[in-house]
């Protein structure tokens, strides 16, 4: 492993190397354990015998692990980490009345004994070889013991093969493992052998209900399920399996809730089971995140994140593949939190850390380019944006996945935007659409939003009647689809910036009452997302003489950055700015303290001049 080079490579092993001692040693003092209980006379030679077939085969599955990680590559490295925990646990080697109900003990015609030697030896590489990734030659492996499984004629083994070819066919042919998931079901079921039966459909659930967007055949798995976990020792482990795939199918049927209460409810059963520091639960952690990220409910996804993070750099080290993308992806939810500062930090972090890989990921890289020119066109840094999206479009050369070219032209809209390029800021918002029409079908979201971008664009480019033009028409398209709240608001939220730029401000306050009341049931937290709606609230307000109200929603969206968000954000100082209009009648010396620290941070701040001057001019005539 540490001859590959890799970054990873060493903090990889430390895991690894970790886990595969404690369970030699666990091995170890559990066949000291046998051999003095029947010394003593404590355990009959057939309790002793069952138990040493038991430890035999945990030997095997750890010498077939080894074996396959004696033979390392750069493949087999990114899916080690965790390969030990995927070991079958010693303990059950000492639960005699488990050991006595057993469905894989072998028949008792000793003539099968050596085809069934044969066939826990090859089951245990299979095992193996889907643990670390390997899974063209997992599959391989697993059809290559057909001819000595069927010697064995024991169905209990059938439905294990089947479990883990399933597995290994999941990630790059659903249909073949879902019918490999179905014979692992139903041999399992039907030989005894619930464990297999229930991680069968806790699996088919993800396939049937998230791949196959078949929700209601998920529900019928997911309630069988539930019901052989009863029938089980040790439960959690399936069941946090189950929770996260049932989550996965609430999500794909845009159920965020559910699929919210699925995802924590995984995390607490993979907790019990394994333990807060096992690596496993990055991923679901991981889901979390993106889920809550995906809803702006980004105070949330970066505590999932973190803690996914933290579970990933134990596991893998803090330059793993698994580990840099959840530092993306932190990385994204602290640019969405206006946390700035974070934001670079980590995704400049991911940058020189993927790069600095002898075979670094390309794809990768782009996407982290791509979220630093993000975070410049929120900045207000346009030149720098480009610079970046220069960089993704290099990267992504010979690429023919279409998405990310088409989030590159948007970048580049928006920052030719900014800079008031008109000319570039059309071009490349046409060239969005047309990538974005080749990759995505009609209706979908992204398509629908892509409106929304158009009316912030034209907002920008100081056209308020063409943006309240896409605005209005994306919202009442939106309106028609539950799931897409959180778009909804945000064509709410541009429709009322373009009637206020228009001086419409009763319509202005209107819409933005309705964004508020969409974020409030949609992000729920207080977060800069929410921030931003209650300042253009308490404008819309103001300008409509409820100056009352307007000051609430002024001082509650300050006190919301303040604390979640860089206490050198623009848009802090604004809101400071605007309280200090409304504060100036009542106690023009708070009035004036306000706009100064505005203004500290808005003539400091690069892309911000017009607004530093506007404060400075309100100053000069108090």
């Amino acid at each position: 492993m540490l001859a590959l080079r890799q970054p990873f490579a060493p903090a990889t092993w430390a895991h690894l190397e970790a886990r595969l001692a404690a369970y030699a040693a666990d091995w170890a003092a559990m066949h000291d354990d046998a051999c003095q209980a029947h010394r003593a006379g404590r355990q009959s030679d057939t309790q002793y015998d069952l138990r040493m077939r038991c430890l035999e085969l945990r030997r095997t599955d750890l010498a077939a692990l080894t074996d396959v990680l004696a033979q390392v590559d750069g493949e087999t490295l990114q899916g080690a980490a965790l390969a030990a925990d995927a070991l079958p646990p010693i303990a059950p080697c000492g639960d005699l009345d488990s050991l006595l109900d057993d469905p894989l003990r072998p028949p008792r015609d000793p003539a099968l004994a050596a085809a069934v030697a044969r066939f826990q030896a090859g089951l245990a590489r299979v095992r193996a070889l889907e643990s670390t990734g390997l899974y063209d030659r997992a599959v391989a492996a697993a059809d290559a013991l057909a001819p000595t499984l069927a010697a064995t004629g024991h169905r209990p083994f059938a439905a294990e093969l089947a479990l883990y070819r399933g597995r290994a066919l999941l990630a790059r042919d659903p249909a073949a493992a879902d019918e490999a998931f179905t014979a692992a079901f139903r041999d399992g079921l039907g030989s005894g052998h619930d464990r297999v039966a229930a991680e069968a459909l806790a699996r088919r659930i993800y396939v049937r209900g998230y791949r196959f967007g078949q929700p209601a055949d998920a529900a019928r798995d997911q309630e069988v399920a539930l019901a052989l976990l009863g029938r089980i020792d040790d439960p959690d482990g399936l069941r946090g399996e189950l929770l996260n795939n049932a989550g996965a199918v609430a999500l794909g049927q845009s159920d965020w809730a559910r699929a919210e209460a699925l995802f924590v409810a995984a995390i607490a059963a993979k907790t019990a089971a394994v333990g807060p520091d096992a690596g496993e639960l990055v991923y679901t952690h991981a889901n979390l995140g993106t889920l809550r990220n995906d809803l702006y409910r980004t105070g949330g996804a970066i505590e999932a994140l973190q803690a996914a993070l933290a579970s990933g750099e134990r596991a893998f080290g803090p330059t793993h593949p698994t580990a840099l993308l959840v530092r993306a992806n932190l990385g994204m939810a602290y640019l969405k939190h206006r946390r700035f500062a974070d934001a670079e930090s980590v995704l400049l972090g991911v940058r020189n850390d993927a790069a600095a890989r002898p075979d670094p990921d390309r794809a990768a890289l782009a996407f982290v380019e791509q979220q630093l020119a993000w975070l410049a066109t929120v900045r207000r840094r346009p030149a720098e944006a480009l610079d970046h999206l220069a960089i993704a479009r290099t990267l992504l050369a010979g690429s023919d996945n279409l998405l990310p070219a088409a989030n590159i032209a948007l970048l580049n809209a928006h920052a030719a935007a900014i800079a008031g390029d008109d000319a570039t800021t059309r071009q490349q918002f046409a060239l969005a659409e047309d990538l974005f029409a080749r990759a995505l079908p009609p209706g979908h979201a992204r398509r629908l939003e892509l409106e929304c971008d158009r009316a912030e664009i034209e907002l920008r480019l100081g056209r308020p009647a063409e943006a309240l033009t896409a605005a209005r028409s994306v919202a009442q398209r939106l309106s028609r689809v539950p799931s897409l709240g959180l778009s909804l608001a945000r064509a709410r939220q541009l429709e009322a910036g373009a009637y206020r730029a228009l001086g419409r401000h009763d319509e202005a306050l209107v819409a933005i009452e309705a964004a508020v009341e969409l974020l409030a049931e949609v992000v729920a937290e207080d977060n800069p997302r929410t921030a931003e709606a209650l300042a253009l609230l308490g404008l819309s307000e103001a300008a409509t003489g409820r100056r009352s109200q307007a000051r609430a929603h002024l001082e509650r969206a300050e006190q919301i950055y303040a604390a979640e968000a860089d206490a050198d954000l623009p848009a802090l100082a604004q809101v400071r700015f605007d309280r200090a209009v409304l504060l100036a009648g009542d106690d023009p010396e708070a009035a004036r303290r306000l706009a100064e620290a505005a203004l500290t941070v808005l003539a400091a701040a690069e892309g911000y001049a017009s607004e530093a001057e506007a404060v400075r001019a309100w100053l000069a005539a108090r």
